[in-house]
Parts: C-alpha cells; sequence; structure tokens
C-alpha cells in the first residue's frame, strides 16, 4: 500500500484596513429623534410644535399642521389624535392610510366641503390630501423643488416648499407656493398661477394678479363668490383677487401699529397672516408682529381689534380682548363661532369661545416643547429646530437651540449643557444669570477669544451678550421691531428680527437683519451703524482668517442667492458664490461664481480659506475651495436623515442651516428640521479590527483544493482593504484589494 505525500505548511494572510481618501465621514454630534405625543394624549398637556396652520373640520374640531412632529393632528374631545404623519421626516405612503405615511414639516392644512383634507407638505414640495376614510395620495407636485407645469396636471408640476393651502365650495384647492413667489391654483387636476411673479414687489390696486409681483403670502381665504383674499404679509396688507384683478381690503403698506376704528385701507399692519370670516362675515385678520386679531367690517370698511395686543403669555380664563400671543399666525372659526389661533411661539392653539363672554384658552399644548437644563449626553439630548452653531476657543460647540428658547453647549466630553434661557419665549433676565434669562427665537450665536457668548435673540429683536461670569445683559436693540438709532448707541437702536451675527478680530459685531435688509455693525465703543443695506434677505454671517466679512443671501422666490465677501478695510465687495447659471451637478468643481443658488443660509470658513454655506432648499453643504472651485461636501441632494456613519455625499439632512468648522477642520451643521446637530469630520477615524490576520493550514498531494471564500465587513462601508499572503506565491487571493464589505477567494 502506497500513501500520497501530504504536508502541512503554516502560512499567513494580512489584513490591513486604509480609510478612502476623498470620503468625509457624517455622524451626530448632537440631538436625537423628536417622538411625536400619543393618539389620547390630553391636548393641552401635550408639547407642540412651532404651529402655522390650522383649520376646522366639518365636525368643529381643530386640526393642525405640526412641522416639529411632522405630522397633522386633530383635537377631538380635548384629547389629540393624529390624522396624517407617521413622525418621520420624509416622503412616502401615498396610496395607504394617511396615518402611516410620512410627511415632511406639513404647515398648511385646508377642508373641502366633502371633508377631503389638504396638506401643504413644504419640505416634499407637495399638496397631500386626505380623503374622509383616511387615505392619501399627492395632488400637486413631483417632490423635487423648483417651479414648473403651469398649465398641465399639477402632479407633473414642481412646487417649492408650499406654506398654505385653501379650498373653495367647488373643489379647488389654492396654494401659497412660498418660494417661488406665487399663488397657484388646481382645478380639475390641472395648475396654474393665479398671482405672483416669483419675484417679490407691491404691485398697485387693480393690476392683473397673475404675472404682478407679490409679497410673502402667510394666509388664504375664499368668499361664497369664489374670490380669494390673501395677507401679503411683507408688504403689510390684506389683498382680494376678484375677476383676476388685485385690490387692497385693509393695510396703508406701513409697518406697525395705527388706524383701529378707521378705515381699514388706512390702518398700519405689523405682518397680517392669518384670515378667516366670523359668522356675521366679517374678515378677522390675524397681525402677527402686533400679537392681536383684527376685524374688518367689510361693510363699512372699519378696522378694530377683538383679541390680544401684548406679546407674551397671558389672558386665559379672561376676555380675548385682554389676552397676550407670541408671534401668533393662522387662524379659524367653527360653525358654532369658535374662533382658534396657532399661537406659534407659545407652543399652542388657542381658542376664543363664542359663548357670549369671548373668554380666551388653550385648546392644545403645554407652551414647552421639551426646553430643559439638565447635563445629558449630546446625542440624547432633544434639540428642536437648532438654527446657528458657533466654535469657541476651547472647542466647544454652542447651538442656537431656536425652538427650546436655549443656547446650549456640547462640550468635549460629549456632554450638552444650558448656556443661556429658561424655556420661557419672553424678554426678561438681563443684569442676571444666563439660565434663568428668557430668550425668544434664538437664532444665531458667536463668540469672542475672550470668552463672551454673543446670542442673536431673533423674536426679541435684540442682541444679548453672556460675560464670562455668566450675566446676561443686551448689547443693541430695544426689543421693538423697526429701524431707527444708525450713529447713536445701540442699546437705543430698533433692530428688525437679526437672524445672523459675527464678531471679528477687533470685536466688533456684525449683525445681519432680516427684517431691514442689511447688516449693521456695533463697534467696540457701543455704537451702530448700517455697513451694507438694500440686501435680499441675509441669512448668514462669518469673518473669515483674513478678517474679511462674508455674508450669505437667500432671495424669496428665486434662484440668485449669492454669497459675498466684504473686505473690512477698503469696504469692498466680491463674489464668493451664485450668479452664474449652473446647476447642481453642472457646478461641481467649476468657479462658484458660475453657479446658480437657491438659498444659501448659514457660511463659514476654515483655516485653509475655504468657505461653506447650507443650501436651506436642496439640504446639501457646500465647499468653496481656496481657489473658487464648487463642491458640495455633505448631502446627497433631497431632504431626510440617513447616512451616519457612511459618506457624507450620501448622507440626507432636512433644512441644513448654520455651519462652523473647528481647528481640526470638522463641520459642523445645524440639521435644523431633523432636530441634530450633524458632524462631517476633518480626518479620517482610526479603525481597529479584530482579525488582523489569518492563519492557513494547507495539504497537498499533488491536487488543487478549491477555493474558499472569506467574507470581509466593517462597521463603515467604503473602508478599503488590503490583503498579502506573506509571499506565498501557491496562495492566490480574489480581489486582494477593495472596499468593505466584500468576499474574496483564497
Amino acid at each position: 500500500m502506497t500513501f500520497p505525500m501530504v504536508w502541512t505548511t503554516l502560512v499567513c494572510l494580512f489584513l490591513t484596513t486604509l480609510p478612502l481618501a476623498a470620503q468625509r465621514v457624517m455622524t451626530t454630534a448632537a440631538g436625537s429623534p423628536l417622538l411625536p405625543p400619543r393618539d389620547g394624549t390630553a391636548a393641552t398637556a401635550a408639547p407642540l410644535g412651532r404651529v402655522f396652520g390650522l383649520a376646522v373640520d366639518p365636525a368643529g374640531n381643530v386640526v393642525f399642521g405640526d412641522p416639529a412632529y411632522h405630522t397633522v393632528f386633530k383635537v377631538q374631545d380635548g384629547t389629540l389624535r393624529a390624522l396624517a404623519g407617521n413622525g418621520v421626516a420624509t416622503m412616502s405612503g401615498d396610496g395607504g392610510p394617511a396615518t402611516l405615511a410620512a410627511l415632511h414639516q406639513p404647515n398648511g392644512v385646508a377642508f373641502d366641503p366633502a371633508g377631503n383634507l389638504y396638506i401643504a407638505d413644504t419640505l416634499n414640495h407637495r399638496i397631500r390630501k386626505v380623503t374622509p376614510a383616511g387615505a392619501i395620495s399627492t395632488i400637486a407636485g413631483t417632490g423635487s423643488p423648483g417651479f414648473s407645469g403651469d398649465n398641465g396636471p399639477a402632479t407633473a408640476a414642481q412646487l417649492f416648499q408650499p406654506l398654505h393651502v385653501a379650498a373653495d365650495a367647488a373643489g379647488n384647492v389654492y396654494v401659497s407656493d412660498a418660494s417661488n413667489g406665487r399663488i397657484r391654483r388646481i382645478a380639475g387636476g390641472i395648475i396654474t398661477t393665479i398671482a405672483g411673479s416669483g419675484t417679490e414687489g407691491n404691485t398697485p390696486d387693480n393690476a392683473n394678479a397673475a404675472g404682478s409681483p407679490i409679497g410673502e403670502v402667510e394666509g388664504l381665504l375664499l368668499d361664497t363668490s369664489g374670490n380669494l383674499y390673501f395677507s401679503d404679509y411683507s408688504n403689510n396688507r390684506v389683498r382680494r383677487i376678484a375677476n383676476g384683478r388685485l385690490t387692497t381690503i385693509a393695510g396703508s403698506g406701513a409697518r406697525g401699529f395705527t388706524g383701529d376704528n378707521g378705515p381699514a385701507t388706512a390702518a398700519a399692519f405689523d405682518g397680517p397672516s392669518g384670515l378667516t370670516f366670523d359668522r356675521e362675515g366679517n374678515l378677522l385678520i390675524m397681525d402677527t408682529g402686533n400679537h392681536r386679531v383684527r376685524r374688518v367690517n367689510l361693510q363699512s370698511g372699519v378696522i378694530t381689534t377683538i383679541a390680544g395686543g401684548r406679546a407674551g403669555f397671558c389672558g386665559d380664563g379672561g376676555p380675548a380682548s385682554g389676552g397676550c400671543f407670541r408671534n401668533a399666525f393662522t387662524i379659524a372659526m367653527n360653525n358654532s363661532g369658535d374662533l382658534f389661533v396657532a399661537d406659534r411661539d407659545n407652543f399652542r392653539i388657542r381658542r376664543i369661545a363664542a359663548n357670549g363672554t369671548g373668554n380666551l384658552g388653550t385648546a392644545a399644548g403645554n407652551g414647552l416643547l421639551l426646553a430643559g437644563q439638565a447635563e445629558v449626553v449630546g446625542t440624547t439630548a432633544l434639540l428642536v429646530t437648532p438654527r446657528g452653531v458657533a466654535v469657541d476657543a476651547n472647542g466647544n460647540l454652542l447651538i442656537a437651540d431656536q425652538g427650546n428658547g436655549l443656547v446650549r453647549r456640547l462640550g468635549a466630553n460629549g456632554l450638552m449643557t444650558t448656556v443661556a434661557g429658561s424655556g420661557e419665549r419672553s424678554y426678561s433676565g438681563d443684569g442676571g444669570p444666563a439660565r434663568a434669562a428668557s430668550l425668544s427665537g434664538p437664532s444665531a450665536v458667536a463668540t469672542d477669544q475672550a470668552g463672551n457668548v454673543y446670542i442673536a435673540d431673533s423674536d426679541n429683536h435684540v442682541i444679548r451678550l453672556i460675560e464670562a461670569t455668566g450675566t446676561i445683559r443686551t448689547i443693541a436693540g430695544t426689543g421693538v421691531a423697526g429701524f431707527t438709532g444708525d450713529g447713536g448707541l445701540a442699546t437705543q437702536a430698533r433692530l428688525n428680527a437679526p437672524i445672523a451675527i459675527a464678531v471679528d478680530r477687533n470685536n466688533a459685531l456684525y449683525i445681519a437683519e432680516l427684517g431691514n435688509n442689511r447688516i449693521r455693525v456695533v463697534t467696540s465703543d457701543g455704537r451702530i451703524s448700517s455697513l451694507v443695506s438694500a440686501l435680499e434677505q441675509p441669512t448668514g454671517l462669518a469673518v473669515d482668517p483674513q478678517g474679511n466679512l462674508l455674508v450669505s443671501e437667500c432671495p424669496p422666490g428665486s434662484r440668485t442667492g449669492r454669497v459675498t465677501r466684504v473686505n473690512l478695510t477698503s469696504r469692498t465687495f466680491a463674489r464668493v458664490a451664485g450668479g452664474g447659471t449652473l446647476l447642481g451637478a453642472q457646478a461641481e468643481n467649476r468657479p462658484a461664481t458660475q453657479a446658480q443658488l437657491a438659498c444659501p443660509v448659514g457660511v463659514a470658513a476654515d483655516a485653509a480659506n475655504n468657505v461653506y454655506y447650507a443650501d436651506l432648499s436642496f439640504s446639501v453643504v457646500k465647499r468653496v475651495d481656496a481657489n473658487g472651485n464648487l463642491n458640495t461636501i455633505a448631502g446627497a441632494g433631497a431632504p431626510g436623515f440617513s447616512g451616519d456613519g457612511g459618506n457624507a455625499l450620501l448622507a440626507r439632512m432636512s433644512s441644513p442651516w448654520g455651519v462652523a468648522v473647528d481647528r481640526a477642520g470638522t463641520l459642523f451643521i445645524a440639521d435644523s428640521q431633523n432636530n441634530r446637530i450633524r458632524a462631517v469630520l476633518g480626518t479620517a477615524p482610526v479603525f481597529t479590527t479584530s482579525t488582523t490576520s489569518l492563519n492557513l493550514t494547507a495539504e497537498s498531494d499533488g491536487l488543487v483544493s478549491d477555493s474558499a471564500t472569506v467574507r470581509l465587513n466593517a462597521t463603515l462601508p467604503g473602508l478599503s482593504y488590503n490583503m498579502t499572503t506573506c509571499g506565498r506565491e501557491w496562495l492566490r487571493i480574489t480581489p486582494s484589494a477593495g472596499t468593505f464589505p466584500a468576499t474574496a477567494e483564497v
């Protein structure tokens, strides 16, 4: 008997991993999912978001879209119930139950006579319809933001952040197509523009509404004759479209508060928004900035105030005339005469009862959306629409937690603490501890080398300073919106919606005022002046390493956004990005000035002179390198939430706003509608492997054995690997290099 020759050799196979050089990794630095209240929760005990839109259903129940929870709720018998939305910020569910569908920041809602519910699904750029049986579908919009499709099928048309809806007796649906600067009508499935041109303006009365510039629309209402009323919010007027022509019903165009008990067309408003009719046919108008409900007798033309008049939260249980609101928007009345008010910045739905007393009460919302001060792990913290971010001298991240009315700090140890704000939305606390002070809608933060923290307290129209001792004080603004004070002390000047701030090396403070469309500067002696005026919605500020000021602008209803560099010594201007014709992928790796921008908001610069800006409309962050070329640094170009742990270019964000860069090159992004702070790592992470080598034993009698499969995996997809065989020529590996996950044969 003979035996084959058998021999055994111990060989080694080495496995190494190499990060992809071009890949930057996305992760969540702070924030966690915001879960909607459960069905059956007592409505007045539920924490609500900042509600812009509401309506009443055929049974008289109030229905509202909550953009914080991506859900449409109904208040029935004192409890909260979901009508549409599963709480996930994306697009899904058409053809199925509305409660299982995904919405993305629903705002305006309306009912038609048949009981169908229409939803302005704002960041899905669609109008959704829910039947009385609860089935959801899309009736307008492709989901891709833009403007197209007039005179064709509404489902093939592009919308751009629709905000409000209304329906007439015939079931036609009207849409304020906000970022397109138009009002559009859907009739018989066909969409047309009935007002607006895509640019903001103030068209005279008797002009054709279609094709004529209008302002920002914050309310829609139809009368029994089919005439459309709309709130021209930015022009401080309420207008009517009848037979295709514009007429002013209320408002002189001046901002302020005047005119009660006189002609409505001579009255001053501060941002008219919600509209409804009362049971006598009078027109009711929510005067947002004046925190009051006003009534216009359409027969006599006389205007009066029927509720509110002061900013804050007060008056429940008493007459509506003594109540307080805070930046309230939409209003609606049921058949019983109860008036509901979306009291946005009080995080409540208020009700004015029609029981003869006109008493004010709360129908839904506990007024505290999750504000808290306890030290928590950053990734478990509950943020609500974070806007501004900044890195301090110690490498901590400061966050303007707008929805919670707080400024928070994320330390290098991963813990989140509150720096300023009690959670109450008001204006108080100067001279005391910052954590005991009240803020209202803080939208931006900045810091200087001395450790002082600056806050754009936007809805209070002031800039606050937190000194190193923790004491807070106001350093610019009086708390009243307006434009005054240039050349004098900043504390005596009026600001209007300060939305972004930056501090230079000389401790000069720069303020972007959304309401005044200008940049103002407060010098170290406390005096204020205008640096740049006649801007189009300035939304972001930063100082670059050379001491220049970067300014981003997001004009409404157009693609004329831009980022500009201001040389503060010579007072000269240079375009950094925008003003071109190239869109999307066409603009990649091309000069940024050849690109056409939609809505750049937050802006930042790193030590290498790269400029970053967040594109609110397309949910991406772009970089302009030191050579002036543009490329995408984060975001897949569609809203949603995904991608943590992987390639930042494949990740999804939703309405990114503020951006900041630390010394290591990590980019922080306020992913506002996902209620998170995302981070794009500046350097590749260090990886370890549980197995770095494999030992193989081979036996042979002269035959070639079958191949064996080795499966390779890693928690980070796209990570490169390389395998070698220690020079054993008889051992083959195919493929010997690639990216995880993968399989190889040996």
